[in-house]
C-alpha cells in the first residue's frame, strides 16, 4: 500500500469516532490534521488560511474533511480543487439535514444550502454515515449519486461487551453530547424526563454537558434522573454494562454510535422510527413515535423486561457494526483515490 499525504479538516478531532478513524488512516498514510477549535478566533478564517499554506507549502495527495460543516467546507473544497487535489468528506448528520416541524439542522437556511450544493458538487466522494444519511445529502445537496457511498460507523465489540459478574439493573440511559436549549426536545430528552416523572421506581442517567441554558431544565428533574456532564470512556462502557436499557428518542439521527456501543454491552434498544435508527436496530429494539410521552413509558417498561433484546442487540452489532468491517472500507475507498 502507497502511503499518501493527507490533510484533515475537522471542527475538533477529539470525538471517539473521529479519533478511531484517524488512527486508522495515520497507521497507513501520513495525516497532518487541522482542527477548527484549536484556531484562534476568528477560527473559521483561520482554518482556511491555515489550509491555503498548507496546500501551498506541503505535500498533500488527499483532502480529508470529517463533518462538511456549511460555514467552511464550501471554500475548503474550492481551494482544494484550485491546487488540483482530490477531496473526500465523511458526513451525514445535523449538517445535512433539516426537520422543519422542530427546526433542527444546518439546511434551514438557504445560504447554508447553497455553500452545501457548490461543495458537494466538486467533492470526489462523500462517506455517508447511513442510507438516511445518504438521503440527506442527494435530497439537500448537489452531489453526484454515485460519489456518495455508505460508511457505517463499527464499534470494538471485546470492549464494549456485557460484564459477566456486573449484574444488570433497572437502569435507562441515554447520550446527548451536548445538552443545550436547541438540543434537548430533538434529542428526545425531554420525552425521557417527562417518561422518568411516571416510571419512579427506574433509575435514569444522561449523560452528555450540560450548558448554561439548560441547566433550569436539569434542575427540575424528577430526582430519579441524573444528569452526570461528560464522563470518561471507562465510565461509560460502565454505565453500558449496567444499563438494560438504552433509550435514543431523537427526533434525527444520522447514524447513533452511543446507541451501537450500548447495543454491543447488551442494552436493550429503545428508538424512533426516524432517519438511521431503523437502519441501525432493525428487529433488535422498540420503537416509539417521537415526542409521545405516555408511549414511551409503555415501551421503556415492556424493555426492562425483554432479556431477548439485550441478546439480539450485540448479536446485531457483532454481525452488522464491527470496527474492523469499517476501517477495511475506510482504507480501500483511500487506496482507490
Amino acid at each position: 500500500m502507497m502511503k499518501k499525504h493527507i490533510l484533515l479538516v475537522c471542527p475538533y478531532e477529539t470525538a471517539s469516532y473521529i479519533q478511531s478513524d484517524l488512527k486508522c488512516v495515520q497507521a497507513n498514510h501520513l495525516v497532518r490534521v487541522l482542527n477548527a477549535s484549536k484556531m484562534t478566533s476568528p477560527k473559521k478564517l483561520f482554518l482556511v488560511v491555515r489550509f491555503f499554506f498548507a496546500l501551498l507549502t506541503q505535500q498533500v495527495d488527499l483532502v480529508w474533511v470529517y463533518i462538511a460543516v456549511p460555514q467552511y467546507t464550501v471554500l475548503i473544497v474550492l481551494i482544494g480543487k484550485l491546487f488540483g487535489k482530490k477531496v473526500f468528506t465523511i458526513t451525514g448528520g445535523y449538517e445535512i439535514t433539516y426537520i422543519p416541524g422542530i427546526n433542527w439542522g444546518e439546511m434551514n437556511s438557504w445560504i447554508k444550502r447553497t455553500s452545501q450544493r457548490i461543495a458537494f458538487s466538486q467533492i470526489d466522494l462523500v462517506l455517508a454515515y447511513s442510507e438516511a444519511s445518504r438521503a440527506d445529502i442527494l435530497k439537500f445537496t448537489l452531489a453526484a449519486p454515485e460519489k456518495v457511498k455508505v460508511l457505517h460507523f463499527g464499534v470494538d465489540t471485546n470492549y464494549f461487551k456485557p460484564w459477566s459478574s456486573l449484574q444488570k439493573r433497572k437502569l435507562i440511559i441515554t447520550v446527548c453530547a451536548n445538552l443545550a436549549a436547541y438540543s434537548i426536545e430533538p434529542k428526545g430528552v425531554v420525552t425521557l424526563v417527562e417518561a422518568a416523572r411516571t416510571l419512579t421506581d427506574v433509575d435514569f442517567v444522561v449523560v452528555g454537558a450540560v450548558h448554561d441554558d439548560a441547566k433550569a431544565f436539569t434542575q427540575s428533574a424528577p430526582p430519579n434522573v441524573k444528569f452526570v456532564g461528560r464522563v470518561s470512556d471507562q465510565d461509560l462502557l460502565r454505565l453500558y454494562q449496567e444499563a438494560k436499557v438504552y433509550a435514543q428518542l431523537s427526533a434525527h439521527e444520522g447514524f447513533g454510535i452511543a446507541n451501537i456501543e450500548a447495543m454491543s454491552c447488551e442494552c436493550a434498544s429503545v428508538v424512533t422510527p426516524t432517519a438511521a435508527l431503523p437502519e441501525v436496530v432493525g428487529e433488535a429494539g422498540l420503537y416509539v413515535p417521537f415526542g409521545d410521552v405516555s408511549e414511551t413509558v409503555s415501551v421503556l417498561k415492556e424493555a426492562l423486561q425483554r432479556d431477548d433484546l439485550r441478546i439480539k442487540a450485540r448479536e446485531r452489532i457483532i454481525s452488522r457494526f464491527r470496527d474492523e468491517t469499517r476501517r477495511a472500507q475506510l482504507l480501500a475507498e483511500i487506496q482507490t483515490m
